[in-house]
């Protein structure tokens, strides 16, 4: 705050000292990443008890936590536990920032920050998490998902059918972004490939949406709508 701000800028000028760094040093956890190597060990969650469910040890893991939850609690916690994660990395300032949906590319991600979110969920997961997690599953509900099996593999909750398809959905948004805007030197997708995907979505938005996939004129069917037809009639797409 400004207050706060002036404050300090007072104490500053009373110091003498040329360099200095304003930065709250109360004991956090996980600790800030620029912070942690001055962070005092602390004992691991999950060895802090003396046993399965016997509730003496001073902290309860995450793990532990979702474990007491219903399944619909379990997804929304620890979506909402990710969604803040992702919005500390991407330096929003709320997790209701980040589209739960959304493809991490699309929200601004690169390798570095994807790096930064594997650490940050590792440190507060307890897991050990591959580099590569922000890519394999490409929005906060699809990283939800994979967590929460990784935290409560003998009983994770069953998520709804809705949650699947919304995470395969942005794993495909995630591959189509990848092939459409290709990085330079990488090869994309040509005019014809594109005209099909295009023609083979649409139809599949009809039937999501309970209508018949209208069937082309086919003496005045382009070569596009004749190879949808056919992969749509051979479920060879």
């Amino acid at each position: 705050t400004t207050p706060d701000a002036l404050a300090l800028l007072d104490t500053a000028l009373a110091t003498g000292r040329p360099a200095l760094l304003p930065a709250d040093l109360r004991p956090t956890h996980p600790a800030p990443p620029l912070l942690e190597h001055l962070a005092p060990a602390r004992t691991n969650h999950r060895t802090a008890h003396t046993g399965p469910g016997t509730g003496t040890g001073a902290d309860t893991s995450l793990a532990d936590r979702l474990a007491t939850l219903t399944p619909e609690q379990q997804h929304d916690t620890l979506l909402t536990v990710v969604r803040t994660q992702i919005a500390t990395v991407l330096g929003h300032r709320a997790p209701e920032a980040v589209p739960a949906d959304s493809a991490f590319r699309d929200l601004g991600f690169d390798s570095l920050t994807a790096v930064e979110l594997r650490n940050r969920l590792s440190r507060t997961t307890g897991l050990r998490l591959p580099a590569t997690l922000a890519f394999d599953h490409p929005t906060a509900t699809a990283l939800t998902r994979h967590l929460l099996t990784r935290l409560l593999p003998d009983g994770a909750a069953t998520a709804p059918p809705e949650q699947s398809l919304f995470a395969e959905i942005g794993r495909l948004e995630a591959v189509l972004s990848s092939v459409a805007s290709p990085l330079p030197g990488t090869e994309g997708l040509g005019e014809e490939a594109r005209s099909r995907l295009a023609s083979r979505l649409r139809s599949l938005a009809q039937v999501l949406g309970g209508e018949e996939a209208p069937r082309p004129d086919l003496g005045e069917a382009t070569d596009e709508e004749m190879f949808a037809l056919i992969d749509q009639e051979t479920g060879s797409a």
